[in-house]
């Protein structure tokens, strides 16, 4: 379970971007979205770690005030 915890938390930014990017709004404060049944995809999130360094996106972040 840590690390359906720990793969649903690194791909936060990712879902958060993704949702803005199809028009989603989300309300002051919010931080970032995720999902427990994203984080259950172990192999697609190897091979996503495998290739970032070799792509040139960078999620952006939110500041929280």
């Amino acid at each position: 379970m840590g690390l359906i915890l720990i793969i649903g938390t690194d791909l936060a930014p990712l879902f958060r971007e993704t949702g803005e990017m199809a028009g989603l709004t989300f309300p002051e404060g919010y931080g970032e979205v995720s999902s427990l049944d994203a984080g259950s995809q172990v192999v697609p999130w190897l091979l996503g770690q495998v290739v970032r360094p070799f792509c040139d996106h960078q999620p952006t972040t939110v500041q929280l005030n």
